[in-house]
């Protein structure tokens, strides 16, 4: 052994506490000599992120089954792309009865577990939120524009959003005139269209029966794919842009992560943000 370290965490989350006492050691690999050596220690320890670490509470079985649980299955969700909450707590209860021992703790472990895919990879994590509420509450102190208001202000608007059916061959001219006299600045498509009604690749052009449409230099992001577009009749020229969701328009998946839902509505709300006027939004799919 290198190292040891030993810390002891105390939160309060939804009306649970949990304590943690967690001790690091840096180490080799650990082996066990022959079957009969440590039986319980090599139940209780889980290698994360290179490193044993060794959880308990009084009893060593729901607040430490929890925290186990919800260990594994951020990783599992890493690795797999998706979870089994059930036949994780299943398994560990084979080896060691009543882990994750009360029902709010098993409906605790889906709520967290959630709330950490949803918010992985965005600028506020779980852990950060308090700091960013006593920052907010100084702004206001300080006579500051509420700085909240302010992050949604894009979606404060009445009448802001249309939904409407994607395109069909003998609709697409009234979509687009819709667009038009309704003075959308975002179509976001929700779903692959059998039938293209806007140009299909960069600097191309489509034309109905009173419309030109001229397609931009698509920029392409994770989960959200943003594409400029010019309409074009012989009294007006537009300029839109096009968000289409990748997880539908591109591989039809049924249900997209929270993670993806969320970059969808950033990167609205980032294109409403520099432009003026009207912020509708046509929000279309089959």
């Amino acid at each position: 052994m290198v190292k040891q370290e030993l810390c002891h965490t105390s939160t309060t989350c939804h009306g649970l506490i949990m304590e943690y006492l967690m001790i690091y050691l840096l180490m080799l690999p650990f082996t066990s000599r022959s079957n009969h050596s440590f039986p319980i220690l090599q139940n209780l320890f889980l290698f994360i992120a290179g490193l044993i670490l060794f959880i308990c509470c009084s009893a060593g079985v729901g607040r430490t089954g929890t925290y186990i649980a919800l260990e594994y299955l951020i990783q599992q969700a890493k690795r797999e792309d998706a979870v089994d909450v059930f036949g994780c707590v299943e398994a560990m209860r084979k080896r060691r009865p009543c882990m994750v021992q009360k029902d709010d703790q098993y409906i605790f472990l889906h709520e967290v577990l959630a709330e950490s895919l949803a918010v992985e990879g965005f600028k506020c994590s779980p852990l950060e939120i308090n700091d960013k509420i006593d920052a907010h509450e100084q702004r206001e102190t300080q006579d500051q524009p509420d700085s909240i208001l302010q992050e949604f202000q894009s979606y404060t608007c009445k009448h802001q959003f249309i939904a409407t059916q994607l395109p069909l061959s003998n609709t697409l001219s009234n979509f687009w005139q819709l667009i038009i006299e309704q003075d959308v600045k975002v179509v976001v498509q929700l779903e692959h269209a059998e039938m293209p009604f806007f140009p299909m690749t960069d600097l191309a052009t489509l034309s109905t029966s009173f419309h030109s449409l001229v397609r931009g230099t698509a920029e392409e992001k994770k989960h959200v794919r943003i594409i400029p577009l010019k309409i074009q009749t012989s009294q007006v020229e537009k300029s839109i842009f096009i968000l289409q969701m990748k997880a539908w328009c591109d591989t039809a998946e049924q249900y997209p992560k929270g993670e993806a839902l969320l970059s969808l509505c950033g990167a609205v709300d980032d294109i409403l943000k520099k432009i003026d006027g009207s912020k509708k939004i046509c929000v279309t799919c089959l």
